[in-house]
């Protein structure tokens, strides 16, 4: 349509927010593994009748996205990966700024009441099927975001790259990462396939043909050590080693107090010396 870069990104997540809600209608009746099997069950047939239909969506090679500018510059992801890894990092940056000040706001405040037990929340006042639909309009603007993202950078929105499979494998990588917190978002991207950890892995040969294998495994081997997540755990630890320092560094300051404490207050020979004294001034 012409729209200059970076607008197409902004409005691919506003225009599934109302897809993203009416996928998260069936959250109203069920949840748990039945509501993992809705959608799932829609994003098969999204992927089938609408990502399969190639007068839409160009078939196997995708609609072609032309090379982004901005204000005159190249941010092609081939000619200059550079200048595009730089706007994929303040995105980044940016989607992670606003979830978590929504996470501090009255609405993220009732999307965690939701999460943590529907019954209490909803004893307490909350719209539980408000919140789910808001969660799910969120989820789809983030969705949406990261999709025109990933388009401009191979170039073309193909099928092919959005199929049902891809997500469970990104889910479990949230999974792993911490799927309740921020981070664990960020975590996840490091681990995903083609993020930081992965290229750096890379370099070992046939470790590339195996990644999902070993995401797998790491799945499995975090959900019995640690479900909360990796990034959980790494705060956790965080935690400990500053506890552990923490007497470290407060016992002089502690030893610092004490001695000025001993200085302003009188010792028990002064306090002998001077009260008797004040006694006999003062008759």
């Amino acid at each position: 349509m012409g729209i200059p870069f970076p607008l197409p990104i902004l409005i691919a997540g506003i225009v599934v927010v109302p897809i993203g809600v009416l996928l998260g209608l069936p959250a109203l009746r069920v949840r748990g593994i039945s509501l993992a099997v809705v959608t799932l069950g829609a994003a098969v047939a999204i992927s089938s009748f609408v990502f399969g239909n190639a007068s839409w969506t160009g078939g196997a090679d995708g609609s072609k996205v032309p090379a982004p500018e901005l204000f005159g510059w190249s941010v092609d992801a081939v000619a200059h990966p550079e200048r595009f890894g730089i706007f994929a990092v303040l995105v980044t940056v940016a989607l992670v700024a606003g979830v978590m000040n929504i996470r501090l706001s009255s609405l993220g405040r009732r999307m965690l009441a939701v999460r943590s037990n529907e019954r209490a929340a909803a004893a307490a006042g909350i719209n539980v099927s408000m919140t789910k639909l808001q969660a799910f309009a969120l989820s789809a603007f983030v969705a949406g975001i990261g999709g025109g993202v990933l388009g401009y950078q191979i170039g073309a929105v193909a099928f092919t790259r959005f199929v049902p499979i891809a997500s469970i494998s990104l889910l479990a990588l949230v999974y792993i990462g911490g799927v309740a917190t921020v981070y664990g978002a960020v975590t996840a991207g490091i681990l995903a396939n083609g993020g930081v950890l992965y290229v750096l892995l890379t370099s070992v040969d046939g470790i590339s043909s195996w990644w999902i294998v070993l995401s797998g495994v790491l799945l499995m081997f975090n959900a019995v050590v640690q479900p909360d997540g990796i990034a959980v755990a790494i705060k956790q630890q965080a935690s400990w080693v500053a506890s552990r320092l923490r007497p470290e560094i407060e016992r002089p300051i502690r030893s610092a107090s004490t001695a000025a404490a001993d200085t302003a207050t009188p010792s028990r020979t002064e306090r002998d010396v001077v009260e008797p004294v004040k006694e006999r001034v003062e008759s």
